[in-house]
């Protein structure tokens, strides 16, 4: 499913006519798809859209770091079939985006083995640090992750030995990404049955389905106990990088 917003200031009108062209669009080219209109107002905060395509040429910006795009041509019909082109790329850009596997999401970079944390709280800023260091997130999202931990409390250790922190979408996460990285010494996070945390994989994820090719994957590797055994006793990144990949492989054959 696609989902784009069309939003404008003052030009109802305008934003209608977009909208529904875009519907016209994307069920010729045979495209699952959402359409919904918004007031310029609230494309800020919007998280949960694909695409953003505004009425005429404004300087808008997205917390999210959601793609926008002017979708003038589609109303004035000054340009239409360039606009048309530039959306197609757009979306095959997007979907391939959202459909990357894991070891695209996670990268030997964002790997660390065996590295010393004081607790639960050093342990997720390592982890948020990676995803900031590669540009997925701002640094706010460290703090953000650390929130929600407190939010959550023990509910981010997901199994035993695997904590997965994360942060709302609009702390600053930018691309979606992983960073994984095993205890030397395990930390208790206050889970009475997942306690001691020895993996702690962190998660940005700018929207709700970006990641979720990636996530079905961990979730797969995670139920298979010698992997998790070979991840947790891995002395090197490349280790466990290898282990992922191997183990991916064999999801594709």
């Amino acid at each position: 499913m696609f989902r784009i917003a069309v939003a404008g200031r003052g030009q109802g009108f305008a934003a209608a006519v977009i909208a529904d062209r875009l519907k016209v669009f994307m069920e010729e080219r045979d495209i699952s798809y959402t359409v919904t209109e918004y007031e310029l107002d609230e494309v800020v905060e919007l998280i949960a859209e694909d695409l953003i395509i505004l009425s005429k040429n404004m300087l808008v910006i997205n917390s999210a770091g959601t793609p926008i795009l002017n979708g003038a041509p589609l109303f004035t019909g000054v340009g239409e079939t360039q606009f048309e082109e530039l959306l197609l790329r757009k979306i095959k850009e997007i979907e391939k985006e959202k459909k990357k596997m894991l070891t695209e999401m996670l990268t030997v970079d964002r790997i660390h083995a065996k590295v010393l944390a004081a607790d639960k709280q050093e342990a997720i800023c390592m982890a948020g640090r990676m995803l900031v260091d590669a540009g997925l997130a701002e640094e706010g999202y460290i703090q953000g992750m650390l929130d929600m931990c407190e939010e959550l409390s023990s509910y981010i250790v997901i199994m035993p030995g695997v904590a997965m922190p994360h942060a709302r979408p609009e702390r600053g996460a930018k691309k979606p990404g992983l960073a994984l990285l095993t205890l030397k010494k395990p930390i208790k996070f206050g889970h009475p049955e997942n306690d001691p945390v020895r993996m702690v994989v962190g998660l940005c994820a700018p929207d709700k389905t970006a990641h979720l090719v990636a996530i079905r994957e961990l979730s797969k590797l995670l139920c298979e106990e010698d992997k998790v055994e070979q991840i947790f006793h891995a002395a090197a990144s490349q280790e466990i990088y290898d282990v992922i990949a191997a183990f991916e492989k064999t999801l594709n054959l």
